[in-house]
């Protein structure tokens, strides 16, 4: 992959549009640039439409600037975490948000440690800038450390084995190498379904880039920088972060105490508008086809009655 081109696919594409409705032009927030299919299909949609983009990751606001130069005076790229949103704050407020969860094909494509399959440098930063590692989490945290990064991370079994794997391996140098360690102490019975080291990645991952607590930041704000009327997107791809945004769309929804509970109206939360998406909307057989690397994904949307200020 050359430094301006992107080989990552846009998942769950028509559907988001048809969740913003960009064609009838405004202002919009894309929370997780990536390759910037998402921005770019918004900005296509009508030439009245605006989009402020931010990412994690320089290169691919880099590689965002090439592709979207057509529409060159109605985008604005901004390297930021989600905790850094309140420095666009300004710029809004906006009639869709999107956040796209998952890691772009342009960072696995990358030797940064996220697929341990290639003898990459333990790395796994979304923003390269920042100071930690993967390779600093695994050779320098205690046993009691890597086991509640793990158990955060979505680790349901093996734990304890891992946990030693690593202690006794180490110090793991490549991503191929610690997957290695991760396999091998994983029991027969235990190897059929997936690789045992995807989800032992993935918490090292979350871990590295504070994903969970960085989205959790994303949904405090999201309700300040929505315009009324304005529809919240999010792509989740495994169910750490899925849960995270169903209980908060619940809450903003206002779903409160069960109606049959003692005192129901004064714990009742405050309405903020309306879940549009019952059940998460997954991808068509022919996206997962066409784009394997999508069919964990699960689409939710939000609808706010207004914005709100804090």
């Amino acid at each position: 992959m050359t430094a301006d081109a992107t080989v990552h696919v846009p998942v769950l594409l028509s559907e988001v549009i048809r969740a913003l409705k960009p064609e009838t032009g405004g202002r919009f927030l894309d929370c997780t640039l990536g390759g910037a299919g998402h921005t770019e299909a918004i900005l296509k949609s009508s030439p009245d439409t605006q989009v402020v983009a931010i990412d994690r990751d320089r290169r691919a606001l880099e590689r965002a600037e090439l592709r979207l130069a057509p529409y060159k005076g109605r985008f604005e790229l901004h390297h930021l975490a989600f905790s850094e949103l309140p420095e666009v704050e300004s710029k809004g407020p906006f009639k869709g948000i999107l956040a796209d969860l998952g890691i772009s094909s342009d960072q696995l494509e990358e030797a940064r440690g996220l697929s341990f399959r290639e003898e990459h440098p333990l790395d796994m930063r979304m923003n390269e800038e920042d100071s930690m590692t993967a390779e600093d989490i695994v050779n320098s945290y205690s046993a009691g450390q890597l086991t509640g990064m793990l158990r955060r991370g979505g680790v349901t079994r093996n734990m304890k084995r891992y946990v030693e794997a690593i202690v006794k391996g180490r110090p793991f140098e490549s991503a191929q190498e610690l997957g290695e360690a991760i396999s091998n102490a994983t029991p027969i019975r235990d190897r059929k379904e997936r690789h045992p080291a995807t989800v032992v990645f993935q918490a090292i991952r979350i871990e590295v880039n504070s994903e969970l607590r960085e989205i959790e930041v994303l949904l405090d704000l999201v309700p300040r920088l929505i315009a009324p009327s304005g529809v919240f997107a999010c792509i989740c791809f495994h169910s750490l972060e899925d849960q995270v945004v169903t209980k908060r769309m619940r809450k903003w929804k206002g779903a409160g105490a069960p109606a049959n509970f003692p005192g129901a109206e004064a714990h009742a939360e405050q309405s903020l508008g309306k879940l549009l998406t019952r059940d998460a909307i997954t991808p068509s057989a022919e996206e997962v086809k066409a784009n394997p690397r999508s069919r964990s994904a699960l689409l939710r949307v939000f609808e706010f009655h207004g914005a709100v200020n804090n």
